[in-house]
């Protein structure tokens, strides 16, 4: 399984929790753009994406750089090597992750998916165990 990671703090805790089940095929990602290029090239079966992000570039506008420019790019991009993937919005912040939620209509929102509980549900609702 080939996860993409697109979050510019918790890297260790995605790294715990994705290798107790096993999944040691994952990219990071802590830009938008950066979670863009991977997705233009690579195809993943799961995706989380995060809203903030605070690898902010100042010459662009904000909403440019947060997850919401990655949920575009991928509602924008229908026939992405990604359109099957399992798309999961971890974001705390709630109106960055309706937004997100609103181009990406199939996504799960999971805040806090990092956490342990909420890990371990989102992982039987999916059933990824069997991957």
């Amino acid at each position: 399984m080939k996860v993409l990671v697109l979050d510019d703090k918790r890297k260790e805790q995605f790294e715990k929790r994705l290798s107790a089940i096993g999944v040691t095929d994952v990219t990071y990602a802590v830009t938008a753009s950066e979670c863009i290029a991977h997705l233009s090239e690579t195809r993943f079966d799961l995706i989380f994406l995060d809203y903030d992000l605070t690898y902010m570039q100042v010459d662009q506008p904000s909403s440019e750089n947060t997850g919401a420019a990655v949920a575009r790019w991928l509602s924008d991009h229908k026939m992405n090597p990604n359109h099957n993937a399992y798309i999961v919005i971890h974001s705390v912040d709630p109106y960055g992750a309706q937004y997100m939620k609103e181009m990406l209509a199939s996504a799960i929102m999971s805040p806090g998916a990092w956490l342990d509980d909420q890990f371990n549900d989102l992982i039987k609702r999916l059933d990824l165990n069997k991957s």
